[in-house]
């Protein structure tokens, strides 16, 4: 990743800071990918055993409200860089689940303390996945699993052909390519991997209905080579006459690349000693 796509921490943390109240409303496709997640999750774990789980990017609490439903005996905990999102996933959850706003290359927690990790489209925020696949196995249990989906590379693709046929900045957040994301979690030595990987098409009214949704979500551009300036009418303009219509209507399509990923942490090997903030 070049500098100008370079993810700026604080600017991901205050977006969907901004879209927490609203996001519930306007995050379809996550809740969708979040339910094919957990689908996998309970075709994989028995939760009817005793676990304790975080999920990474919990932003509302979705998945954590249904993983919970019904299971009173997992211990879970929730982690988001927002503190936004972590406010109001406190008051949209239906369980008292402890909230962790941190960073997920720096996870306050000690070694070997939780069975399952989850995250649903959060690690494509994360400017170094290797570093966070080493916490994630740092924290898990020896056998312990993780399941996550996030976007890899073709995501958006339409939309920054677009954009560079219009001006130079950094326009569209760049994403890891899919063989990248594996490789990382193959670096981190967990084993018993899956992987799967989708290309999808969402059918938008025009592009101004796309661009609004990415806002609406906290999802606009966060790279630090973004422009600073205001989008004006030329260059919006510029930006439509961009991007491929559909059947010569206003109507356009936006390409996702989904990745997900399952894999258990192999057999235990001792971490270096470092100090912790929470401790499970």
């Amino acid at each position: 990743m070049d500098d100008c796509a370079e993810l700026d921490k604080n600017l991901i943390g205050a977006s969907f800071g901004q879209a927490a109240q609203a996001y519930d409303q306007i995050a379809c496709q996550q809740q969708q990918i979040g339910t094919e997640l957990l689908s996998q999750i309970n075709a994989t774990v028995s939760l009817d055993q005793d676990l304790t789980l975080l999920d990474v990017g919990c932003g509302t609490g979705f998945c954590l409200n249904h993983l919970l439903q019904g299971r009173s005996h997992l211990k879970a905990f929730g982690l988001d860089l927002s503190l936004g999102m972590c406010q109001q996933a406190g008051h949209s959850m239906a369980a008292d689940v402890p909230l962790i706003c941190a960073d997920a290359k720096a996870i306050p927690l000690q070694d070997a303390c939780v069975d399952m990790i989850v995250s649903n489209l959060a690690l494509q925020w994360c400017s170094n996945l290797a570093l966070v696949m080493q916490e994630f196995r740092r924290i898990l249990k020896p056998q312990g699993v993780m399941f996550f989906s996030t976007f890899a590379s073709a995501t958006l693709n339409e939309l920054r052909t677009a954009w560079q046929a219009v001006d130079e900045y950094s326009h569209v957040n760049q994403f890891l390519a899919s063989e990248k994301i594996r490789a990382a979690v193959l670096a981190a030595d967990f084993e018993r991997t899956r992987f799967q990987v989708e290309h999808r098409e969402i059918v938008y009214s025009d592009i101004f209905a796309l661009m609004r949704e990415l806002k609406g979500v906290g999802a606009h551009n966060v790279t630090r080579g973004r422009s600073r300036s205001l989008m004006g009418r030329g260059r919006f303009q510029a930006l439509q006459r961009a991007y491929p219509c559909l059947n010569d209507s206003n109507k356009i399509s936006a390409t996702y690349e989904l990745v997900f990923i399952s894999a258990h942490r192999s057999a235990f090997k001792q971490s270096p000693e470092r100090d912790y903030l929470m401790a499970i």
